[in-house]
């Protein structure tokens, strides 16, 4: 599902060029990850030490296998399990943060009593992997020192426990500050944010009111670790601590509320039964392997291709319903499916360095099936957006297209321009047919009965 622009034989991704370890390469559009000869010795003694075996059983390191190597190079060469779709933690909901978090605890507990500890604890290193994550980093380990610091505390605290806190505490959309502070939202930023109540939780003090002014303090200092130790035993209370923390924290009530704007309430009970119907046998008509649900909300037709073994990310603007969908997900041990909270009108733009460290959604994606039911509308009229511009969209996202289209008499169509002069003259059906039809092939129209709305099969036309 996920796009791997390719411009030469082999190449080194653009996120991949800031770990002396290792890199990861797309070789003839297979994604291999290099080892080099200085961190080698630390592989094979991670090897060795049965470490990597029980990570990959725990199904909390992604599966790799070990390539012939190639005499000329003193590089050495895994090839890991591929990863469907690539996501950045500034597109998880509350829950899929929370849990990478806890992953990532996990994983250094469990590196611990292997003798090796986590040498970073980034949030992107962490992806989703049938439904849970996973550490895709294999080579973020380093041999445990005994008495040594955890190196990775601070970026762990400014990419799990800040955004997180922020999220619970402030807003759920607190997590969009990684796209400005790609290296995790800094400690003094966040501990400003915060309410001050949080200097009464004990925990809370420590890992970030207290961390963040002792930075401020000893910046530029750089001796300031040199004689920082830490036991094994208080190693384990301070991964524990942050554990508990953790798993206290939770969204507050008004944000747990999941939206009370439900499309398929205008269908009634009959049209709703009518719509999963066609989009059911389009489903089975098409034989997708990967879909994209745009305005996806709690998942209604996000559950229909996930019952039919298609690989579904589903997304919303609205963070609860992403949250909710995802805890559904968990619920019912779901694995194909990644819900993102993406807003079409704005998806994630491509940032870091040279804009090519962190590629953009649009970029990413390359779907057999694009869902947009029950969406025109609020695209068309909620945001301005031209049909032509929208039929683009789509056709760059993937092949095939199921879109409904919601007429201006619809019960949803009326309360939005119930407060505003409408405008929207091109808003027809006749229109949103001739403009489609430059990018796609109408295979079929399929009427929603005693609605109005008319879902229609499109395929991308060749070329464009």
């Amino acid at each position: 599902m996920t796009k791997t622009r390719v411009n030469v034989p082999t190449t080194r991704l653009g996120s991949s060029f800031r770990d002396p370890s290792g890199h990861v390469i797309a070789d003839k559009g297979i994604l291999k990850r290099t080892i080099s000869a200085s961190y080698i010795p630390i592989y094979r003694k991670a090897e060795g030490s049965g470490l990597y075996d029980r990570l990959m059983k725990d199904a909390l390191l992604i599966p790799h296998r070990e390539l012939p190597r190639n005499n000329r190079k003193n590089n050495l060469v895994i090839q890991p399990d591929v990863i469907p779709f690539i996501s950045y933690p500034y597109e998880w909901c509350f829950g899929e943060l929370h849990d990478a978090a806890l992953t990532t605890l996990n994983i250094q507990k469990t590196a611990l009593a292997y003798g090796f500890s986590l040498k970073d604890a980034s949030a992107y290193n962490i992806q989703f992997y049938n439904g849970k994550p996973i550490l895709i980093d294999t080579l973020s380990f380093e041999p445990y020192v005994a008495g040594s610091p955890w190196i990775a505390y601070r970026q762990f605290c400014m990419h799990f426990l800040m955004p997180l806190l922020l999220m619970s505490r402030k807003s759920a959309d607190f997590n969009k500050l990684f796209i400005t502070h790609l290296d995790g939202i800094p400690l003094s930023l966040g501990s400003s944010l915060l309410p001050k109540t949080t200097l009464l939780n004990p925990s809370l003090l420590a890992h970030i009111h207290l961390h963040a002014m002792m930075e401020q303090k000893l910046a530029g200092n750089t001796a300031r670790h040199g004689n920082n130790t830490l036991s094994k035993d208080a190693f384990v209370t301070l991964l524990n601590n942050l554990e508990s923390t953790i798993r206290h924290l939770k969204l507050r009530d008004s944000q747990s509320q999941w939206s009370s704007y439900e499309e398929t309430h205008s269908y009634g009970v009959g049209g709703m039964r009518e719509k999963k119907k066609i989009v059911t046998t389009l489903l089975r008509k098409i034989h997708a392997e990967s879909a994209l649900d745009i305005g996806a909300n709690t998942g209604a037709f996000t559950a229909l291709c996930i019952a039919g073994g298609i690989n579904t990310i589903a997304v919303d603007n609205d963070h609860g319903c992403i949250e909710k969908l995802y805890a559904a997900n968990k619920r019912n041990n779901v694995t194909n499916c990644l819900p993102l909270c993406i807003d079409i009108t704005n998806p994630s733009p491509s940032i870091g360095w040279e804009n090519n460290e962190r590629s953009s959604f649009l970029d990413r994606t390359d779907v057999d099936l694009v869902l947009a039911l029950a969406l025109i509308h609020h695209i068309a009229i909620g945001n301005n957006v031209p049909f032509d511009y929208i039929a683009r969209l789509m056709s760059r996202l993937g092949r095939y297209l199921i879109i409904e289209f919601v007429p201006k008499t619809d019960i949803m169509v009326r309360q939005m321009l119930a407060n505003r002069v409408d405008v929207f003259t091109n808003y027809t059906k006749k229109l949103f047919e001739r403009e489609f039809s430059v990018y796609f092939r109408v295979l079929g129209t399929f009427p929603v009965l005693n609605t109005g709305r008319v879902i229609y099969l499109m395929e991308r036309k060749r070329g464009v």
